[in-house]
């Protein structure tokens, strides 16, 4: 990217903060669904902290604005949910059902697209399937696809919303184009970083973000909320990122083979909760492949490594620490790159993980035959309550010795 390209982005950032900094509001659906775009990427962004909930007395009157705030934020992996709070606010649920969704003036939650993620995010908590408030948001998401929306980000919201609730709608996202708004794009990029509520989308994210930055640096955005704010801030600062990551390997010579070998595992471990979610679409009635534990988990990443490295070798027996061995997951003899693969359950969270890579760290850092550690954290039901933290205070890179943390997904 040429110097001008990136002063111009670089103004763009510094607004778009700006602009959240100071509309941002704490007890809005608008405010707290700019806190779930980073939260769910595994960033921090200009604005940060999540607020107390409102007043759980305040759901039982089914207040649509209200229940879908507290939505957010007892949707949140690792969050605390009372049982007073939860019962609270699935009694609202219950007290919104015996409103007319769809008024003539459509002045309701179904027609205010983050109000409805906020209590889709929600309903995928606290409600169980059969549940009947659950069972009439459904229906209720059904009937909304067939109506007007007023515009492509609404409907995108929307779409998201009823993944949430497991609700498929037959009309799926229509590809991206070089004319599109910033913000629509922006949210495409925001959808294929994290892939909410499983939502694969067969777009390539270097072509959004080429189709992204295009229209930003001819563009004076001006948001209308700090929601669209969140979602543009977000896919630039990304798109940034990923681009100039690029254009450095491209003339990064040090190292090559094991740059490119990191590089690519961590991105097959990056991209694994799409590999997992893939594998539960089946043709016919065909059984689906499910990961219940480590060794799924293990056998699947055996395979893709294979797709990319001619040595692979599994179960090699690893340096001693503290008087005893293990078995290493996997070497990539010829890189020089061991991999370790983890996946949290109910007895295995973010502290005891934290602590076998640590240990698996000291045990590998001394050993000649290794430069590189990386290790992937699969947590597909959240139990990491902040994946960011972990990577950031287990990967280390110094000269004789690197260690990469991968969790993913984040934001379950």
């Amino acid at each position: 990217m040429s110097s001008p390209v990136l002063l111009s982005l670089g103004y763009q950032l510094d607004a778009l903060s700006a602009f959240l900094q100071q509309e941002w509001q704490p007890d809005s659906p608008e405010g707290l669904f700019a806190l779930h775009v980073y939260e769910v990427a595994g960033e921090s962004g200009p604005v940060t902290g999540w607020p107390e909930g409102p007043d759980p007395a305040t759901f039982r009157l089914g207040d649509a604005p209200t229940l879908a705030t507290a939505g957010y934020k007892l949707s949140r992996a690792g969050g605390l949910r009372p049982t007073d709070v939860v019962d609270s606010w699935r009694a609202g649920i219950q007290r919104l059902t015996e409103k007319n969704p769809f008024p003539a003036d459509r002045q309701t939650f179904v027609f205010r697209p983050l109000e409805l993620y906020g209590l889709s995010l929600g309903a995928e908590k606290l409600l169980i399937n059969d549940e009947p408030g659950r069972r009439w948001l459904c229906e209720v998401v059904r009937k909304l696809e067939s109506l007007t929306h007023g515009g492509n980000w609404p409907r995108m919201i929307s779409w998201i919303a009823a993944g949430h609730l497991g609700v498929n709608w037959s009309s799926s996202v229509s590809p991206p184009t070089s004319d599109q708004p910033p913000e629509e794009l922006a949210l495409l990029r925001w959808l294929t970083s994290t892939t909410p509520a499983g939502k694969i989308l067969p777009f390539d994210p270097r072509m959004l973000d080429e189709l992204l930055l295009g229209r930003v640096v001819v563009t004076d955005l001006r948001p209308d909320d700090v929601a669209r704010a969140a979602v543009l801030h977000h896919a630039i600062r990304r798109a940034i990122n990923e681009r100039l990551r690029s254009d450095l390997a491209a003339t990064w010579q040090v190292s090559r083979p094991n740059r490119d070998a990191v590089s690519l595992v961590a991105n097959t471990c990056r991209r694994f909760p799409l590999f997992a979610v893939q594998l539960q679409t089946r043709h016919g009635k065909r059984k689906k492949h499910t990961f219940t534990d480590e060794y799924d988990v293990q056998d699947a990443m055996h395979a893709l490594l294979r797709l990319y490295f001619d040595d692979v070798r599994a179960e090699e027996v690893s340096p001693s620490y503290a008087g005893s061995s293990s078995r290493i997951d996997f070497l990539l003899k010829r890189e020089k790159v061991v991999v370790e693969v983890k996946m949290t359950r109910r007895d295995l969270k973010q502290k005891d993980v934290a602590n076998q890579l640590i240990e698996d760290k000291e045990r590998y850092r001394t050993h000649p035959a290794f430069r590189t550690l990386v290790c992937f954290v699969y947590d597909p039901e959240g139990y990491c309550n902040n994946p960011t933290a972990l990577e950031a205070d287990v990967s280390q890179d110094t000269d004789d010795f690197e260690v990469v943390v991968v969790v993913a997904p984040k934001g379950v």
